[in-house]
């Protein structure tokens, strides 16, 4: 009841602060470069974050009701004659530091009160502007979750999804992401969960972000890592707390085009027994049972696995790593983060689900990621929903740099209308028993590990054989692309492997013989002349002829699921005459230019007419 009563008087503070802000709104001097207002947006439509960026319109932060902006007198004025509700819920932001902070039933709401000013209440959450450089320990206990407002625009994506919008358009199951998430056993997730909950002595101990714990943690993932052959590095971001560690394979086609799974290592209380079992070992176990089930494979995207600390202070690992990778322009096109998604659930809904929560930049990664446990029969019900407002996890600093993202969660602890409450939550009772909801079951887990797998896995795109190019021109030169690391049988020297590739105009097939890229690697690769000549065998050369088909053949002495001697193709395309009429009457001077894709290769032509009847015939 006391709660109750605490909202009520938190809102007609918060309307109190609107109408004082509103009044000031007359006297506020101009700033320069510094924000006059913190201003509230209505939101009308999921598309509204992009279009107000691209008008220039500072939004800082995005909610599923609302958009906040740290805006100018100017600001203000065109969003109201553009017809967006907007509100003044402060005035000179700059000199203040604002926190978005969600709340429990069992949240100590009068700590946020004695910390700081709250200027609006809204759902689930609390706006709490404090001064700046406070520190934030005294809400450890709190049991509430912590977002920083940014001071700085949300940014614009860097690079769009090719790559993801072609799979949504024909996503069907891949068989060797279908063989990846059969490789997932339980015991090996259970094997992954005890090593990072179970603290050193036995009973004692936190993974608190600075303590022995955390980076004793941060060192079984990275030994985790390079034991499966990973590229693994730590990065250490702040001194005193673990590091971050990432493990990779790179893409074999497109290295630059990345996807990622995270999950935070660190937990809470900061002090005593704190297994932090499901907050949030178990993401990270998801992040270790993937990079298990994807190393033995190649891919043609890059894929990485992340384990960041700092998220309980306030999401410090994730921030430093998605401000690094923006700042270095990667092509990140896709983020499954996993936050608290081991607890079994208390039947809320009936039939445990995952709420995974996408912002308005990534809804096409949450319905993908939604399709992959239907696609490959994993049995979890994903419930996919827009939620910017789940900002309180790893996810939020990818969004807030314009990557696409999703966190996946059993219960959104009352975020956009979702309800459920992990009742361990930063306590000693969060243990690997508790999260199966007192039984030794803990099947809900095993499927969201399942369904992560399949999502990664065919985000990365992975082959055994494949071309660097879908099609091709008839005098081009195909490149062929084996991954297997199983052919690397001496780490110290160069090795070949011969596969066979013929087309339609070539029946006979022609050897290809694939050199290692550098010492100890799993991807080969060579190349072969096509030509529109004759057809020759044994020639090195492999003819075609517009409209074929062109394959290639490698076979697998030891696959990666213990079968011997499998066959994998790959079929690539060779591009058609193309032929265009562009027809019309002209008058005065104009300039028409045409760019096609001519067997492969783009050329450009710049015609000036001047007038009269003209008919382009084709190139």
């Amino acid at each position: 009841m006391k709660k109750h009563v605490w909202f009520i008087a938190v809102l007609v503070a918060a309307a109190c602060l609107q109408t004082l802000a509103q009044e000031a709104l007359r006297s506020v001097p101009a700033f320069g470069a510094r924000p006059d207002y913190l201003l509230r947006i209505e939101r009308r439509t999921d598309a509204d974050r992009r279009i107000l960026l691209d008008k220039g319109i500072p939004v800082v932060m995005e909610l599923d009701t609302c958009l906040l902006a740290m805006g100018a007198k100017d600001d203000a004025a065109w969003l109201g004659a553009h017809g967006y509700e907007t509100a003044i819920l402060d005035t000179s932001p700059w000199q203040w530091d604002y926190l978005h902070v969600g709340l429990r039933p069992d949240s100590d709401v009068a700590a946020l009160v004695a910390l700081g000013t709250v200027l609006r209440t809204e759902a689930n959450w609390v706006l709490l502007r404090v001064v700046p450089g406070t520190g934030l320990s005294t809400l450890y206990g709190a049991k509430v979750f912590l977002a920083p407002v940014p001071s700085e625009p949300m940014k614009k994506p860097l690079h769009e999804d090719p790559v993801l919008s072609r799979k949504e358009a024909a996503l069907a199951a891949v068989p060797l992401v279908q063989q990846m998430v059969g490789s997932v056993t339980d015991a090996d997730i259970m094997s992954y969960w005890t090593s990072i909950v179970a603290p050193n002595p036995p009973g004692t101990g936190t993974r608190y972000s600075t303590s022995t714990g955390c980076t004793d943690a941060a060192n079984t993932v990275y030994n985790a890592f390079t034991g499966l052959g990973l590229a693994a590095q730590k990065h250490t971001y702040r001194t005193g707390y673990g590091p971050n560690v990432v493990g990779e394979i790179a893409g074999a086609v497109n290295p630059a085009v990345i996807y990622l799974v995270e999950g935070h290592l660190d937990d809470m209380p900061s002090s005593g027994y704190a297994p932090g079992a499901n907050d949030n070992a178990s993401g990270s176990v998801v992040v270790l049972e993937a990079a298990k089930a994807l190393s033995c494979y190649a891919f043609k995207n890059t894929v990485r696995f992340l384990t960041t600390t700092g998220e309980e202070e306030g999401l410090y690992g994730s921030a430093d790593y998605a401000g690094d990778a923006y700042a270095a322009g990667e092509n990140i096109q896709g983020v499954l983060n996993m936050d608290m998604p081991g607890w079994e659930g208390d039947n809320s809904p009936v039939g445990e689900d995952l709420d995974l929560n996408y912002d308005s930049n990534s809804q096409s990664l949450g319905t993908f990621y939604a399709q992959c446990a239907t696609d490959y029969g994993t049995g979890l019900a994903v419930n996919a929903f827009l939620c910017p407002s789940l900002d309180a996890s790893d996810h939020y600093p990818f969004w807030q740099k314009g990557y696409k993202a999703v966190c996946g969660i059993t219960d959104n602890e009352g975020y956009c209308s979702h309800n459920g409450t992990y009742p361990y939550y930063h306590t000693s009772s969060d243990t690997i028993l508790n999260s199966g909801n007192g039984t030794t079951s803990h099947a809900f887990f095993y499927k969201v590990v399942r369904t992560t797998v399949a999502a990664l896995a065919a985000l990365g795109e992975p082959f055994k054989i494949t071309t660097d190019k879908a099609s091709y021109g008839t005098a081009d030169t195909l490149t062929l692309i084996v991954g297997d690391r199983d052919l690397n049988t001496a780490a110290t020297t160069v090795q070949t492997v011969t596969v066979q590739v013929w087309s339609t105009a070539e029946s006979t097939p022609e050897n290809v013989v694939l050199t290692e890229q550098g010492v100890n690697s799993m991807i080969f690769k060579g190349t072969i002349a096509l030509t529109a000549g004759p057809a020759q065998s044994g020639d090195g050369k492999l003819s075609v002829a517009a409209g074929n088909t062109i394959t290639a053949k490698y076979v697998d002495a030891s696959d990666c699921n213990g079968s011997a001697n499998v066959p994998y193709t790959a079929a690539a395309s060779v591009a058609g005459t193309l032929t265009y009429s562009i027809s019309g009457t002209v008058s005065g001077a104009v300039t028409a230019g045409v760019t096609m894709n001519l067997t492969g290769a783009a050329t450009a032509t710049t015609t000036t007419i001047t007038g009269g009847t003209y008919t382009f015939a084709g190139l």
